[in-house]
């Protein structure tokens, strides 16, 4: 299933250094085990996401997490019905200390069916975490990196999350929100929208304004151009074209 992997990051690392490696993660696709074994050799690993890490630049992933930083143990989660019937191991993170306030761990869940929405990733992961009020709810963004830990305690678990379970926990999100996972490859999900009908939207808009005007155009034409593999520099020209005035940010006036 498709996953990113950084094997230049290992352990947990300053928030200072996350910048520093993201153009270091390499697109791969990989089995739970394998992704397991990336995990304990101390690689972190994330969706595949295209330049910056941003919401906007997420490609695909074939794996979702959750995290427990307090308050519940490995012992128990193993033995949660959900846990051991969808999701696919459980290792310790690199803060991980046995104590009273409970055990630090990740469950990581292999998905049937990957997915290319961002959007639905997010839900998803909020559908999933509404289950456990113990663990982090902030960990839902679809471009989170997880931090690895070498020679981590490791349960594994062997289940996948099925595409139908996967749609019956977007139901439990607000409706506004939800979306269901279409059974179809990721790769052949890409929107029918063709960048000549684009062309044929922007001349709705006077071409004179500029900078100030045109950036939310080519913000908004930014995620249709990652989800179709189309290079960024794409929003921009078509801009360039409807607007002479039209400055990539940094060269305006």
């Amino acid at each position: 299933k498709p996953v990113s992997i950084c094997n230049r990051m290992k352990g947990k690392v300053d928030v200072s250094e996350i910048k520093k490696h993201q153009a270091n993660f390499k697109h791969c696709n990989l089995s739970s085990s394998e992704l397991a074994q990336a995990i304990q050799a101390g690689n972190a690993f994330s969706s595949q996401f295209q330049g910056a890490r941003k919401a906007n630049n997420f490609i695909c992933t074939g794996f979702v997490a959750i995290d427990f930083d307090e308050g519940e143990t490995i012992e128990n989660i193993l033995a949660n019905e959900f846990i051991s019937q969808h999701a696919s191991f459980l290792y310790t993170t690199p803060s991980h200390r046995t104590g009273n306030n409970g055990d630090r761990f990740r469950v990581v869940f292999e998905l049937e069916t990957p997915i290319s929405d961002g959007t639905i990733v997010t839900n998803l992961v909020k559908a999933i975490l509404k289950k456990y009020p113990k663990a982090d709810q902030s960990c839902k963004e679809p471009n989170r990196i997880f931090f690895a830990s070498s020679g981590c305690k490791l349960n594994h678990i062997g289940q996948v999350l099925l595409e139908g379970e996967v749609n019956n926990l977007l139901q439990t999100v607000e409706p506004k929100d939800t979306s269901t996972v279409e059974s179809k490859d990721y790769n052949e999900s890409k929107s029918s929208i063709q960048a000549n009908d684009i062309q044929e939207m922007l001349t709705c808009l006077d071409p004179t304004p500029g900078y100030s005007v045109w950036r939310g155009p080519v913000s908004s034409i930014q995620p249709w151009a990652v989800h179709n593999h189309v290079s960024d520099s794409v929003p921009q020209a078509l801009n360039q074209d409807r607007s002479p005035a039209y400055k990539p940010h940094g060269l305006e006036n």
